[in-house]
């Protein structure tokens, strides 16, 4: 099973996603900080795992196909 880095949208397994994240994370931070601060981005946040089970109707309407391949709630799918 791969798992997506949510920084950069790399594929990664189980074992290895939990290792390379703080990493990733730090380098996204170092390229950041080198942006003029006009194109600087905010902080990546991690994505809440969707819940468990059968989602209730009104959830399952929130929920859309992310262009970054992985279901996540309507406010949260950035292009």
């Amino acid at each position: 099973m791969t798992l997506v880095c949510y920084i950069c949208g790399r594929e990664f397994g189980t074992m290895s996603l939990p290792i390379h994240e703080p990493k990733c994370l730090e380098k996204w931070k170092v390229e950041n900080d080198r942006l003029p601060k006009e194109l600087r981005r905010p902080l990546p946040q991690k994505p809440q795992p969707l819940p468990t089970g059968q989602p209730s109707q009104e959830e399952s309407s929130q929920i859309v196909v992310c262009s970054w391949f992985w279901e996540v709630p309507n406010p949260l799918c950035v292009d």
